[in-house]
């Protein structure tokens, strides 16, 4: 539990092309969290991250590296998504691998399933249920999964 005091910002700057129909993303982002004086205190994560996709059906690789007051040399990881869209609902499986030396606890397979539902005052509402499997015993989550439902709000810019 954080308490009072948790802040998370992220900035994220990425670039998509269509080729033929295909698109094909390059992005960046760089998150930071604060939990308000408890240990550790700080844990920024960076993610470059390539993607592609066609009439609905996406891949895409992440390259990550997180860090913290505990181990500042960062933790290397890797995340492998394939997703379906279909009309506004999304299906998403993915892999996280990690280079831990105890990786079999920080590696596993998890799901997403979202639907932008709404705008409202010009921002987007989405709802997400997500979960983790195949989780080992030895894990963070002790084998068990570990899932939420999520309501989220955001405004996109183009330039």
């Amino acid at each position: 539990e954080f308490g009072v005091g948790f802040f998370e910002t992220d900035l994220s700057i990425g670039y998509t092309v269509n080729i033929a129909g295909q698109e094909v993303s390059l992005s960046y982002t760089d998150f930071s969290y604060d939990f308000g004086g408890n240990l550790p205190d700080s844990l920024d994560r960076q993610e470059l991250t390539l993607s592609t996709s066609i009439m609905g059906l996406g891949i895409s690789y992440t390259d990550g590296n997180s860090s913290d007051e505990v181990i500042p040399s960062g933790i290397d990881f890797s995340v492998i998504t394939v997703d379906y869209t279909l009309s506004n609902v999304n299906i998403l499986i993915g892999k996280v691998d990690s280079d831990l030396d105890i990786a079999q606890i920080a590696d596993y397979s998890f799901f997403e399933i979202s639907s932008t539902v709404a705008q409202v005052v010009g921002l987007d509402v989405s709802l997400t249920y997500s979960g983790t499997f195949s989780e080992h015993e030895e894990s963070f989550a002790g084998g068990e999964a570990n899932n939420a439902f999520v309501i989220g709000l955001s405004k996109g810019f183009d330039l």
